[in-house]
């Protein structure tokens, strides 16, 4: 005969039945302590921390968030979600790091202001999670193919808030003003003087072919922590970025109103909407409830290309990504994104991505 108390005593007859009994009981015991170790946990609903290398913000994350750091390495525990963030240190001032992860509950990171731009961060977003974050007082949605890659400046301050039950895959790259100066720009530069003068400094830019790289290769490069190869890539997306920062009229980012902002990106999902058809700028512009001069220097501003030079990027992008589906011949993907003329579709495509139609295939 099995026995056990609860307050009283019990008398169960049935060896099965009291094995049951008591597996529940555990079971339970095991919930209620789950329960009450988050209750515990701090509150997790806005984690403060300003621009830092990628090793220092991931110790830093360590002592906010439920988490296990294992050298470079930092894992969620179960009550906050499941996967990792693992940080390389490719050079002094260098260093890179991806986010992979699900959160169990939503979380805001809010980046706080420096005085001095002593850092630069880029992040490059890899999964289609929507990312709702706030720079300097303006809304953007993160994401999304016009907004798959933003470059702030550890002057400028940001808020994003990252949804719960939704893949995140973020690819981080942190350059440090001395390494940017002496590995990047000269004081010929255009972006010499907005980086030695502390002012902000933010771009957001759409995943194109150069960035995309990083999405192929990135992963299994930090798995398998091969430097040469990491740095390589890094090199090439930073030198692109430098590239597209000074070809803007002004790589200093400027305060525009929320409104106006949201505004552009309707514009922009006009634009992208049907890819043989070129909007003028008068009709964009009455669109976004601007006069033309206007959405014309703020658009230029925002994106660094006038709209019909947005539209035809667009375009060509969409016509690598049909080309390396495999699924469409070249004629059939020129004539998908309004081409008519195939002499000209190879000419454009490759001005735009140094490789003709015929070799992505």
């Amino acid at each position: 005969m099995l026995g056990f108390n609860l307050g009283r005593e019990v008398v169960v007859r049935n060896p099965s039945v009291a094995t049951i009994c008591f597996s529940l009981i555990i079971a339970i015991a095991k919930d209620l302590f789950l329960i009450l170790t988050f209750f515990k946990l701090p509150k997790l609903s806005t984690i403060r921390y300003t621009l830092q290398p990628m090793d220092v913000w991931l110790y830093h994350l360590s002592q906010k968030a439920p988490s296990i750091l294992k050298a470079n390495r930092l894992e969620l525990l179960p009550q906050l979600g499941s996967g990792s963030i693992q940080t390389v240190q490719l050079q002094n001032g260098l260093s890179v790091a991806v986010t992979d992860v699900i959160l169990n509950h939503p979380i805001s990171l809010h980046r706080e202001a420096k005085p001095i731009n002593d850092g630069f961060i880029l992040n490059i977003y890899l999964s289609n999670s929507k990312v709702e974050t706030t720079i300097n007082d303006n809304r953007i949605v993160l994401g999304d193919e016009k907004s798959k890659v933003i470059l702030s400046s550890s002057t400028s301050s940001a808020e994003l808030t990252f949804p719960a039950k939704i893949p995140l895959k973020i690819f981080h790259i942190y350059v440090s003003r001395t390494w940017l100066l002496e590995n990047g720009i000269n004081e010929k530069s255009l972006l010499y003087e907005p980086v030695v003068a502390d002012r902000q400094i933010h771009m957001i830019e759409q995943l194109d072919h150069n960035f995309s790289k990083v999405k192929e290769l990135i992963i299994p490069l930090l798995a398998s922590q091969h430097k040469l190869k990491l740095m390589s890539i890094v090199f090439q997306v930073l030198e692109h970025l430098i590239v597209k920062l000074e070809k803007r009229i002004n790589p200093v980012f400027i305060p525009i109103h929320a409104g106006d902002l949201i505004s552009l990106e309707k514009a922009v999902g006009t634009i992208e909407l049907d890819v043989t058809k070129v909007l003028s700028n008068g009709q964009l512009a009455k669109q976004s409830g601007m006069s033309l001069s206007k959405f014309k220097n703020l658009f230029k501003h925002v994106y660094g290309i006038t709209p019909y030079q947005y539209h035809i990027r667009h375009k060509l992008n969409l016509a690598f990504e049909l080309l390396k589906s495999r699924e469409y011949s070249v004629t059939e993907v020129g004539f998908l994104v309004g081409y008519k003329n195939m002499g000209q579709f190879s000419k454009r495509f490759y001005k735009q991505h140094q490789l003709l139609p015929s070799e992505v295939i």
